[in-house]
């Protein structure tokens, strides 16, 4: 949800530039906020989704550090993208973080994550 906050007032501020009287706008900012909450939780329970937690060894491919390097090598190429909007790019950075959490949280576990 931070980030969705965050998100929103980079974009309210680039407004200001043009318009000095712009002023915040609620319905917008919760929009932001409930989109960034959504796309956090989703990603973040992405790799026990994919792969439950219904034994002790249930990290396999998307509990792996190979995963995590993907997923960051993604994150930073969308993100650094020209191309894309802000919101598209922010969405993107959201997801990755969130997922790359859940691995690192993971990591600092007796099992760990395996490399594959």
């Amino acid at each position: 949800m931070a980030c969705g906050v965050g998100s929103y007032f980079m974009k309210h501020a680039e407004r200001k530039k043009y318009d000095p009287n712009a002023e915040v706008d609620f319905l917008e900012l919760i929009g932001y906020s409930a989109t960034g909450y959504g796309l956090g939780s989703l990603a973040g329970t992405l790799p026990d989704i994919i792969e439950p937690a219904t034994d002790p060894n249930h990290r396999k491919t998307f509990h792996s550090l190979v995963a995590g390097a993907a997923v960051t090598w993604g994150t930073i190429k969308l993100v650094t993208d020209t191309d894309l909007s802000h919101e598209v790019k922010t969405a993107v950075a959201v997801t990755g973080a969130s997922y790359i959490s859940h691995l690192v949280l993971d990591a600092d576990t007796p099992k760990g994550l395996p490399i594959i």
